[in-house]
């Protein structure tokens, strides 16, 4: 994939980039600043964090995935396009400093997942996109973990999808933080019922959820889409 003249590779086991990532790749690189520290967690193939090291001078980026096969990705990439990306193996911010970051960016993992079930992915997708039940696990992990991570005023970029239990995540957003404003919104495909092999309790609990208004998945063409949300946080 080429965007905005970077090239990004990334094997079945690596979450690739796809038009939300690419947007929170765009939002991160406007609000980043020269001279911070920003990490980029639940990197992938390193999308946002290259970007922000690219198009924002004198920044200090780290990227860091639970998954080693994200981590080499990103490497690889980093090297590829010039863009000075230190990439360190995470569970979330286990790894992590209090106080570190001026600005973390994060996409975490937010489909629904039955449990013992799966979208039909492979197992490096399946790490990137299980969420729990509701999908909701780890964006609420992010939100509250994060927060120790960031400097006083530092800010948290989210990408929030709405096939998650968006409700959930906006009450921990306004407990944990001084400041939450949306940046940006995107329609996009929900993907893991159309680009893997999906056991079919795992398309009825994703439709059970969406009729009772816990997430978000709309049809058009008989194509299931959902939305993305950029969210700031400030600490």
């Amino acid at each position: 994939m080429i965007w905005k003249r970077l090239k990004i590779e990334s094997g079945s086991e690596v979450y690739p980039p796809k038009p939300a990532s690419l947007l929170l790749a765009r939002i991160a690189a406007k609000i980043a600043a020269p001279n911070q520290k920003i990490l980029d967690a639940c990197c992938g193939s390193g999308i946002v964090a290259i970007a922000v090291a690219k198009f924002v001078p004198k920044s200090n980026v780290i990227a860091s995935d639970i998954n080693s096969e994200a981590i080499l990705t990103t490497k690889k990439n980093a090297k590829k396009n010039r863009a000075n990306v230190l990439a360190i193996q995470s569970d979330l911010f286990a790894e992590f400093s209090d106080c570190e970051f001026d600005l973390i960016t994060i996409h975490p993992p937010a489909v629904p997942y039955l449990p013992g079930k799966n979208w039909g992915m492979s197992n490096g997708m399946g790490v990137a996109t299980n969420g729990g039940i509701d999908g909701s696990e780890l964006v609420i992990r992010s939100i509250l973990e994060a927060k120790r991570c960031l400097k006083k005023n530092g800010r948290l970029l989210l990408l929030l999808p709405h096939w998650c239990n968006t409700k959930k995540a906006f009450k921990e957003l306004y407990a944990n933080y001084k400041n939450v404003s949306k940046l940006a919104e995107k329609r996009i495909e929900f993907f893991p019922a159309t680009t893997g092999n999906p056991e079919k309790e795992m398309l009825e609990h994703a439709y059970r959820l969406a009729k009772k208004g816990q997430i978000r998945i709309e049809f058009k063409n008989g194509k299931p889409y959902s939305y993305a949300s950029v969210i700031m946080a400030v600490k």
